[in-house]
């Protein structure tokens, strides 16, 4: 029991130390993105939050919609096997990679002056890809209006609550801070 939970706590530590290594790597190109009105720390805290949604794992493994998955949630082709190991310099390519592509889609879909909403709907387009976050029509409309009652509602009653409760209620609750 003691054992694994000293395992349990190195693996956080090194997770913390992989992000914070990355993040001063990339915060020279927070620049190369400047068409995206966001700051170092919005992109950290991005960066922190979802990786506490997905995990770091390098061992390639099947999601629970059987697919190909490793790193911080990002999905491999068939190329890799399952349960073959990815390095985390190559995991750490693939999230900051990953992170602009979902940052670039929430933006999009509605930049708020609210960060906590920001992040959530990074998180949401990291999980969900744009186009799943784009089916969210009535959350945008909540979001626009500024009733963050209904748009924690439209999260709540949604199909991508079913799938990923525990994340969602996670999201529900940042809107809520």
């Amino acid at each position: 029991m003691f054992n694994n939970n000293k395992g349990y706590i190195m693996k956080k530590y090194v997770y913390v130390g992989l992000i914070a290594y990355w993040l001063f790597l990339i915060i020279g190109t927070v620049n190369t993105y400047a068409d995206e009105p966001i700051s170092k720390s919005y992109r950290e805290a991005v960066m922190k939050y979802i990786t506490l949604n997905e995990g770091y794992e390098n061992m390639v493994y099947a999601d629970t919609k059987g697919n190909k998955t490793v790193g911080i949630g990002h999905k491999v082709n068939d190329t890799y096997s399952i349960g073959e190991y990815v390095n985390d310099e190559t995991i750490m390519d693939w999230f900051v990679n990953d992170i602009n592509v979902a940052i670039k889609c929430a933006t999009k879909f509605h930049l708020s002056t609210n960060n906590n909403v920001n992040i959530v709907l990074t998180d949401m387009a990291f999980n969900l890809g744009c186009s799943g976050l784009n089916k969210f029509k009535l959350l945008k409309k909540h979001l626009i209006n500024g009733n963050y009652v209904m748009a924690r509602k439209a999260i709540k009653y949604s199909y991508y609550y079913k799938q990923v409760k525990n994340r969602a209620n996670r999201n529900i609750a940042l809107i809520n801070k």
